[in-house]
């Protein structure tokens, strides 16, 4: 039975659909006719005809597999590319910077810096350092709205990772305790434990 362009009475599954019409693509005269006058109905021929599906799909799928990497065609394009890096770089260091950040009064432990928070996880480099981004900044007074990749991440390291921090992002289950203080006085305090 014919399909109509509106809906499909076909119950065979897409892909079995899909390779009727490659088949169809291939070769029009290997199909039945009634399959035929279908697809030359909802596709007429035009000039270089349609290509089969499942190439595409497989070169859309080999795409999505390899890694990216900032564009580097025309300067506006490479500059834009740089630009939506250094936009998830800041963003990545709202959400993990206080991995680093320096909460040791002592200087016992030396927290590991995440990879994740190096401009070359990024694509960017040392060359980009004096080049001016948009820091997304909705204030003027806490941050510029453009300034170059080396004061960006100088206010990131001091803002997110110096030795004052606030934590905000996390639910805390809070479990009471009571801690007596130098004069002698009793307060309570609260033990903090994430809930993920």
């Amino acid at each position: 039975m014919l399909c109509s362009n509106k809906q499909s009475t076909d119950s065979r599954p897409k892909t079995a659909l899909d390779a009727l019409y490659e088949q169809y693509l291939r070769d029009p005269a290997s199909v039945e006719p009634k399959w035929r006058e279908y697809f030359a109905s909802i596709a007429p021929p035009v000039a270089g005809g349609d290509r089969a599906h499942s190439p595409i799909r497989a070169e859309i799928a080999e795409r999505a597999r390899q890694p990216r990497a900032i564009a580097s065609g025309t300067p506006e394009g490479g500059h834009a590319a740089k630009q939506a890096a250094v936009s998830r770089l800041i963003q990545i260091w709202v959400n993990r910077a206080h991995l680093i950040a320096q909460l040791d009064p002592l200087g016992l432990l030396k927290p590991q810096r995440p990879r994740v928070l190096d401009i070359s996880y990024f694509g960017l480099s040392n060359q980009d350092l004096d080049t001016e981004f948009v820091t997304g900044s909705r204030t003027l007074d806490a941050v510029p709205k453009r300034m170059k990749l080396r004061d960006i991440l100088a206010q990131l390291e001091q803002i997110y990772a110096g030795t004052i921090g606030a934590e905000f992002a996390h639910v805390l289950k809070r479990e009471p305790d009571s801690a007596f203080l130098a004069d002698g006085s009793l307060v309570t305090i609260f033990k903090g434990t994430r809930i993920t």
